[in-house]
């Protein structure tokens, strides 16, 4: 994967910020937070942004914590904190910034003197971009940084013709430093329209390809261009240990550490969409501790509650993990830990394509929703602001798609629908009439209720439905 694609609204929030600079908007610095997950792209992003920019810069990535063959720094310490304020100065002291030399030759103690040095090197003509890499590493690993970072930007580098670019995956410590007036940008997996043109893959192919990648960067670099979901997968699981294969255990390690509750909570909701109740029975834990685990991990984004979607408000909910590329990991590659570790990829590889059209038609019910909100965002799906599902207690009765006027306290059921992803049929007189029966059971649904088929195979019905989405029609919503 080499040709970068997508990440339009990121490019476009760094090129305001430093249209900003370079026109004296308010204070004459602007300060830029990219977050993120680990290998998202954050990096390359800004890579691509500073290329197109053409600005002088200086590139500082907070791992990299060298301290022999400095030029001509000075440094106090050889602490791991002292290591990365030489590091810090090595690199501005032969970077592009007007007074670059500001940092030779002189003792630099700590971050204050580090980045008053910084204000000092930005001289008053034209902006510069300053990008500090890997921040939360250093943030973790050196008290000081943030407090010096903060006083810096308010002291002397906000009046500077500077945008100032950190990333890393949480800047918490650091977002306050620019009076709430800072640039937030968030840098997500690549959506399905973006992780198509990444691997060369028709519509189907980059809808397949995200329900098991969940767009992960690391994950899609790996991937044979062009190749369909399964020999893809295929071969990467043939070259163990694989991106694919380690990235769930490596992922919940970090997020999780030591604690084995949540793990465990996560195993049992697996690749479904469970109850409460249910992931207790299958993880064996006692209310309050099952509470506890929900609760962290809802709040931590690993997981997601899903309740049915109709004019009454039910108690109904539902788990699922928010990465589909964890749910597929959970069911495909974490139960075959043993055998992987054996060498035995023939057994996971058929176990593998046995269960995958039972695994993309549950994960597609899941994508289709997420497409079909980005639609109604958009305005092409007449009347509809919230997509989602139905069901009812006893769960004797689902609905795969209900669209309503608004998320919270609709007023009104714009259609109801039902999804078939299947590559041997199409949607037909007897799925048709299976959705009939059960939309009396939503409440605010009638018969003038308009029903939609989301369809890999297309439809047999006519115009007894009032649309049909396929893949194509789905992709586009990342399109737009």
């Amino acid at each position: 994967m080499t040709t970068f694609v997508g990440r339009f609204s990121e490019l476009r929030k760094l090129s305001q910020a430093l249209e900003e600079v370079r026109g004296g908007h308010g204070s004459t610095g602007r300060c830029a937070f990219v977050s993120g997950s680990r290998a998202v792209g954050k990096t390359r992003l800004i890579g691509e942004f500073t290329q197109r920019a053409r600005a002088v810069s200086l590139w500082y990535a907070a791992d990299d914590r060298a301290v022999d063959g400095m030029h001509g720094a000075t440094v106090s310490s050889r602490t791991p904190e002292g290591a990365a304020v030489a590091s810090f100065v090595d690199h501005a002291s032969v970077s592009e910034l007007p007074q670059a030399s500001r940092f030779r030759d002189i003792l630099v103690p700590d971050w204050d003197t580090a980045l008053r040095l910084l204000a000092d090197a930005l001289g008053d003509g034209e902006p510069s971009i300053v990008v500090f890499d890997n921040a939360s590493t250093l943030i973790e690993s050196d008290r000081s940084f943030a407090p010096a970072f903060r006083r810096a930007w308010q002291r002397s580098l906000r009046e500077k013709p500077v945008l100032l670019i950190v990333v890393g995956r949480d800047l918490t410590p650091l977002t306050d430093a620019d009076g709430g007036d800072a640039v937030l940008v968030p840098v997500q997996p690549f959506n399905p329209a973006e992780l198509g043109t990444v691997l060369a893959l028709d519509p189907l192919g980059a809808l397949d390809a995200h329900i098991v990648t969940g767009g992960h960067a690391d994950i899609a670099a790996q991937w044979p261009t062009g190749a369909g979901t399964l020999d893809a997968l295929s071969a990467m699981l043939g070259r163990s240990p694989s991106v694919f294969e380690i990235r769930g255990e490596l992922y919940l390690a970090r997020q999780l550490g030591l604690s084995t509750q949540p793990e465990s909570v996560l195993a049992a909701t697996g690749s479904a969409q469970r109850s409460r109740a249910s992931i207790g029975r299958i993880a064996a834990l006692p209310p309050a501790s099952l509470d506890r685990s929900l609760k962290s991990l809802v709040a931590d984004g690993l997981m997601v509650v899903d309740r049915p979607l109709s004019l009454h408000v039910s108690r109904e909910a539902r788990y699922r993990l928010a990465d589909s590329y964890l749910r597929f990991w959970l069911q495909t590659i974490a139960p075959r830990r043993e055998d992987i570790a054996r060498g035995r990829m023939g057994l996971v590889i058929t176990d593998m394509r046995a269960h995958w059209d039972t695994w993309r038609r549950q994960a597609m019910s899941v994508l289709a929703q997420e497409a079909m909100n980005r639609l109604a965002t958009a305005g092409q799906l007449p009347g509809t602001r919230a997509v989602g599902s139905y069901w009812n207690r006893f769960e004797d009765v689902r609905i795969d798609l209900v669209g309503t006027d608004k998320a919270d306290n609709p007023g009104a059921v714009t259609f109801v629908g039902g999804l078939k992803w299947d590559a041997t049929s199409s949607f037909d007189p007897f799925d048709l009439a299976s959705l009939i029966s059960v939309r009396k059971q939503v409440p605010g649904v009638t018969e003038s209720t308009p029903l939609v088929a989301v369809s890999l195979g297309g439809s047999t019905v006519g115009d007894a439905v009032a649309a049909v989405l396929g893949p194509n029609e789905l992709i586009a919503a990342w399109q737009a």
